[in-house]
């Protein structure tokens, strides 16, 4: 296997990785009883717990709790009320209901890395300039 198809290899892997990425939550300002469910049953969490998408979290009455979004998105949990955690903060989801070019630090360093990669992509296929010329 070449340098070449390693670096090919690499910077496709890459780009399928950070074109599919899932931001997390985290449970904070927690008081009094918090559970969540991650499919299997709603079972107790103390700060900070990191939720996934398709969890569910549910307060107590007399507690309090809130979601924040890897994009800084805080958002209160109701006592007594049960929040699924969706693929995208709500805060982001109304920048998109209100035409948001939805850009932010995730999509400027996502951004980067793919024209990194493919910079990269293109001096590996060149050959890094190690040919020589064809006519002297």
């Amino acid at each position: 296997m070449t340098c070449r198809s390693i670096l090919t290899g690499a910077v496709f892997l890459a780009g399928l990785t950070l074109g599919n990425v899932t931001h997390a939550a985290t449970i904070v300002d927690i008081h009094g009883e918090v559970l969540v469910s991650m499919g299997t049953g709603f079972q107790p969490v103390g700060p900070p717990f990191v939720l996934w998408p398709g969890n569910q979290v549910f307060v107590r009455p007399g507690g309090a709790a809130s979601i924040l979004f890897d994009d800084g998105c805080k958002v209160p949990i109701e006592p007594g009320a049960v929040v699924q955690v969706g693929e995208i903060s709500p805060c982001r989801a109304k920048a998109a209901e209100g035409g948001s070019a939805g850009v932010n630090g995730s999509t400027l360093l996502v951004g980067g890395l793919v024209i990194g990669g493919g910079a990269a992509l293109a001096i590996g296929l060149s050959g890094g300039g190690k040919d020589k010329p064809a006519s002297p």
